[in-house]
């Protein structure tokens, strides 16, 4: 029984680790650190939020005063979630 619970504690802690890596590395490309992101920033995302015209058809949803904020407050959510996990 206790094989069983170690190898579903290194399941979970492989998956915790990849999803990290995952929340990382997208906090990453929408800041625009590292040689993958050449053209990123927080503008480049909010840029690509608005692509999406959300605020077009439910302005109540993203409103276009919010798009910035939104922007700027994600990638920063996702590495604090990727640092816990």
């Amino acid at each position: 029984m206790s094989s069983v619970r170690s190898i579903a504690n290194w399941v979970a802690l492989v998956l915790r680790v990849g999803l990290a890596f995952v929340f990382a590395f997208a906090a990453t490309v929408k800041l625009g650190f590292g040689p993958w992101a050449s053209n990123g920033g927080p503008e480049a995302f909010a840029f690509s939020i608005k692509g999406f015209k959300m605020h077009d058809v439910y302005p109540w949803l993203m409103p276009d005063h919010v798009i910035p904020y939104f922007a700027f407050f994600v990638p920063w959510l996702e590495l604090v979630c990727a640092v816990l996990l």
